[in-house]
C-alpha cells in the first residue's frame, strides 16, 4: 500500500507542471492519519479520529454515494485510509466485498482516492 501511495504522489508531481505556487497536489502529505490512530483501515464517523479527519470522511463518502440509491450501512460497505497534507486529506476509499467472519474482504478493484479541502469541498483526486 505504500508503494501504491508514493506512485500515487510521484504522478501528482509529474503531472502539476512547472508551476513555482505550491498547490496541494505538489506538496507532500504528512503522516498518514492511519498511522497516527494506529490502524490500517478506518471505518466510517471512527471515534479515534478528530471532528475534522470525521468530516473529510463524510465528504469523500458522499461523492461516493449515488444519490438515486438509498444510503447503505456505511460501516458494512466502506473502508478509509487518510492522508492530510496540511491544506486538507486525500482519502482513500475501499468498498468492502464481503466478509471473513468479522474481518472486511476488501474489494480486489482497490481504492478509490478523493481530494477533501479544508473547507470539506471533495473531488475525485486527479490521475485516478
Amino acid at each position: 500500500m505504500f508503494i501504491r501511495i508514493c506512485l500515487f504522489l510521484a504522478l501528482l508531481s509529474l503531472t502539476s507542471g512547472c508551476s513555482h505556487h505550491k498547490s496541494r497536489h505538489q506538496s507532500q502529505p504528512d503522516k498518514p492519519v492511519t498511522e497516527q490512530v494506529q490502524d490500517d483501515k478506518l471505518h466510517y464517523d471512527d471515534p479515534r479520529l478528530s471532528d475534522n479527519v470525521r468530516q473529510a470522511v463524510r465528504a469523500a463518502t458522499e461523492l461516493m454515494l449515488d444519490p438515486k440509491l438509498p444510503k447503505p450501512d456505511l460501516d458494512k460497505t466502506f473502508r478509509y485510509e487518510l492522508w492530510d497534507d496540511g491544506d486538507g486529506w486525500y482519502v482513500g476509499v475501499w468498498r468492502i466485498a464481503g466478509f471473513d467472519g468479522k474481518q472486511p474482504r476488501l474489494s480486489p478493484e482497490g481504492e478509490t482516492w478523493i481530494a477533501v479541502d479544508k473547507d470539506f469541498h471533495a473531488k475525485m483526486a486527479p490521475n485516478h
